[in-house]
C-alpha cells in the first residue's frame, strides 16, 4: 500500500523515522519479497505450497460476500457513461446503525 501511494512505510504506520531512509527501504524490499513468493493467480497462497503437487486435492475455498463490492457493481452497472479518470470508492451510509 505504501508503494502504490508513493508514501514511505514508516510514515503509514506511523514510525518516526527518516523518510525513505535504511528502514523504509528495508520494508519495501521485505514487502516485494513477500508479494513475489505468493501465486500470481490471484488465490494468495505461498508458491511453494500452492504449486507443490502433494498439495493437489487438498485445498478447500472459502467465499463471502463483499457487500462494499456489491455496491461498487452495481453503481458501475448504472453508471456506464461515467468518464474516464473517475474515481470511486464506498463508505457506510450516514443511514446505518448497527
Amino acid at each position: 500500500m505504501a508503494r502504490d501511494y508513493r508514501v514511505p512505510p514508516t510514515k503509514l504506520i506511523g514510525l518516526p523515522y527518516k523518510p525513505w531512509g535504511d528502514t523504509d527501504q528495508a520494508l519495501t524490499l521485505a514487502y516485494e519479497q513477500c508479494e513475489a513468493s505468493r501465486c500470481g493467480c490471484g488465490c494468495g497462497q505461498w508458491t511453494d505450497e500452492a504449486h507443490n503437487p502433494e498439495t493437489s486435492g487438498w485445498w478447500e475455498v472459502d467465499s463471502t460476500v463483499c457487500f462494499a463490492g456489491v455496491a461498487l457493481g452495481e453503481w458501475r452497472d448504472q453508471n456506464k457513461d461515467a468518464g474516464a479518470g473517475t474515481l470511486i470508492g464506498t463508505r457506510l451510509s450516514d443511514d446505518y446503525h448497527p
